[in-house]
């Protein structure tokens, strides 16, 4: 889960889970808006889909505000060994999206998907940020 860092006037919150919702299993980042009361969030817009999906076993999805304002993703490589190096699949990645799931400048250059900004990965738990603003 991530907070907006402009919740205070948007109210936004974004999650990232296993869904079925296309009919098929995927893992998806979406983008709500939580209620004045703090008890419900409404809205909910699917903003990145396709993140490959499996029994669970390295499935996941960390999404986080970085210090540009984009949402930084770390997803799994779904137990499929070529995932991290396909320039096309979301898995095994980390991933740099606006608030509204499109690539941001600076990501990988084609013929990857405008959303990866690295890739390789098996299966990545988190991200962090140096005071500088290095993602680690």
């Amino acid at each position: 889960m991530a907070i907006d860092p402009g919740f205070k006037t948007n109210r936004r919150v974004y999650t990232c889970f296993m869904s079925n919702r296309s009919g098929s299993l995927d893992v998806r980042l979406v983008r709500w808006r939580m209620n004045e009361a703090v008890t419900a969030l409404t809205d909910r817009t699917d903003i990145v889909t396709g993140i490959p999906a499996s029994t669970g076993r390295h499935s996941g999805c960390r999404p986080r505000f970085g210090p540009d304002g984009r949402i930084w993703m770390g997803t799994g490589d779904a137990a499929q060994p070529n995932n991290p190096q396909s320039p096309t699949s979301l898995g095994g990645k980390v991933l740099r999206v606006d608030t509204n799931g499109q690539g941001v400048p600076g990501n990988a250059p084609a013929p990857f998907n405008p959303r990866i900004y690295t890739y390789g990965h098996r299966n990545v738990q988190g991200i962090a940020f140096s005071p500088g603003g290095k993602a680690y």
